[in-house]
């Protein structure tokens, strides 16, 4: 072992070619490294057995601190305090870095790898989380975050599968078609978008003398997405069903409500399957109309 101290300018050099132990006796006294623009750039505080890395006080097992500064803004200055680096992954495709949570009998519980995706002068990777099902050292894959964005479950991979979205909201119906000059008492829609497939409910209250028929088709304009187009399916992309009914329509064989192709409305049948329109029989536009209903958007 060798010490050197020189005391001009504080700079001195410590050689260590064996084992060194600090501290043997257990004594409460902290160990500290200072760094140039941090005193505490290594702290181990003895009386509560834990580690500081810009700390002075650690509260966990193992903390570390900075000051980060400028303040988040999206993802580009996101001023990291912990980077993992495996040095030996380079671009090869598949080459991950792995963290493990483990119990003390040295078994694996859990892990997060960050997979490298692409092979050559490149970047792009997945973010895989998985857990083990037994007492052993075994892991499966249950959700993955594509480099492109989405989730995955369970060992699927595939983008096409991936959950992309999830919004809730409203939106504001109204007739259009067979129904026009409509004001309404009530005028609400509320939805669930989970990737691709919209839930609903709305309400229409039409004030009573404030609406006109004519022969065309009733509608409900203004579903908050335009629906998929053509392919696999060629006529519609979802439909709706009546929760509320106060005489609307009073024929007993009822309304059938689909949502088109490519479009953000809603069009009513009859039972018979012909176009519902405001000039029917037993069409009433004064009255109320309450539906909910699902659809694929693209």
């Amino acid at each position: 072992m060798a010490l050197t101290k020189v005391t001009g300018n504080g700079l001195g050099a410590f050689t260590q070619d064996g084992a060194a132990v600090f501290n043997e006796s257990s004594a409460d006294t902290d160990f500290r490294i200072e760094s140039n623009g941090n005193a505490n750039m290594l702290v181990v505080d003895a009386g509560t057995d834990k580690i500081g890395i810009g700390t002075a006080a650690p509260t966990v097992t193992l903390e570390v601190a900075n000051a980060s500064n400028p303040a988040l803004s999206g993802v580009t200055n996101r001023n990291p305090i912990i980077q993992l680096t495996n040095t030996d992954t380079g671009y090869v495709a598949g080459n991950a870095t792995a963290i493990d949570f483990a119990t003390s009998l040295n078994y694996t519980n859990a892990s997060i790898i960050c997979r490298n995706d692409n092979s050559g002068a490149g970047y792009g990777g997945s973010l895989i989380f998985a857990t083990s099902p037994t007492s052993g050292n075994s892991l499966t894959e249950r959700m993955r975050i594509l480099p492109t964005g989405g989730l995955t479950f369970n060992g699927d991979t595939a983008a096409a599968n991936a959950l992309d979205d999830y919004e809730e909201g409203t939106f504001t119906p109204s007739f259009t078609g067979g129904i026009t000059g409509s004001s309404y008492e009530d005028q609400n829609g509320t939805y669930v978008k989970i990737g691709q497939l919209v839930f609903f409910a709305l309400e229409l209250d039409v004030t009573n003398g404030a609406a006109s028929t004519n022969g065309n088709q009733i509608k409900i304009d203004n579903i908050p997405f335009v629906s998929a187009a053509a392919s696999p399916m060629v006529y519609g992309q979802g439909g709706a069903w009546v929760t509320f009914n106060n005489n609307f329509y009073n024929v007993d064989t009822g309304i059938y409500l689909e949502i088109p192709t490519n479009s953000n409305q809603i069009r009513l049948y009859r039972g018979s399957g012909n176009s519902l329109v405001g000039t029917d029989s037993g069409v009433n536009a004064q009255n109320n109309l309450h539906i909910a209903g699902c659809y694929r958007t693209a």
